[in-house]
């Protein structure tokens, strides 16, 4: 779990940094989305890249999750 969410945070990162505006962040992991978008406690393993993730989710851009589960999710922030 903490290398796909690294996975995320970098990739948000680099697509920031590059100038993009409209992101689709694919991932087949829907506890991952909840976490970032819960949050979690500060003694969490992954606390850390799950807060920098939701602060890139702030930025001003369209940020779109799609959780593959069976079936296609599309959760936009």
């Amino acid at each position: 779990m903490h290398a796909e969410l690294q996975a995320i945070f970098h990739g948000l990162e680099k697509a920031w940094n590059h100038g993009y505006r409209h992101v689709e962040c694919e991932s087949d992991c829907q506890s991952l989305l909840k976490l970032i978008k819960e949050g979690v406690p500060t003694t969490h393993p992954c606390a850390l890249v799950i807060d920098l993730i939701k602060r890139f989710i702030d930025y001003p851009w369209l940020l779109l999750f799609i959780i593959h589960c069976g079936k296609i999710i599309v959760v936009q922030t």
